[in-house]
């Protein structure tokens, strides 16, 4: 018996971070991301275990599409962060047009110095 599955949703895979806070963070997804859904403060967040936002810059990845990366304005300091990426029509999108179909939120930790 065969079964073919599909995924119809855009979905988010647990992100990429720097062990030391001094790096990019990179979110990657199952599908290739729509550029121009991806805006810092809007579809995206990254905020700080104070609650604040976390300033940088946002952009999907030219050489690969599937992949979101975050650049911190400055070295993100130890402690834990949260990334929140807006689901639905409003959200974040793959170039073909699916969405998350919920707001997402994904914790991160930046390990403190020993």
């Amino acid at each position: 018996m065969w079964f073919w599955l599909t995924n119809s949703q855009l979905d988010i895979r647990p992100p990429i971070i720097p062990p030391t806070g001094d790096g990019e963070i990179r979110l990657p997804f199952n599908v290739a991301v729509e550029p121009n859904s991806v805006v810092l403060g809007r579809t995206l967040s990254v905020i700080a275990e104070d609650g604040n936002p976390v300033k940088g810059t946002l952009a999907v990845n030219p050489d690969a599409p599937r992949e979101v990366v975050f650049r911190p304005e400055r070295t993100l300091a130890p402690g834990s962060y949260r990334v929140v990426v807006t689901g639905g029509a409003d959200g974040v999108k793959s170039t073909d047009g699916r969405t998350l179909d919920q707001v997402r939120t994904l914790d991160l930790v930046i390990p403190r110095g020993t």
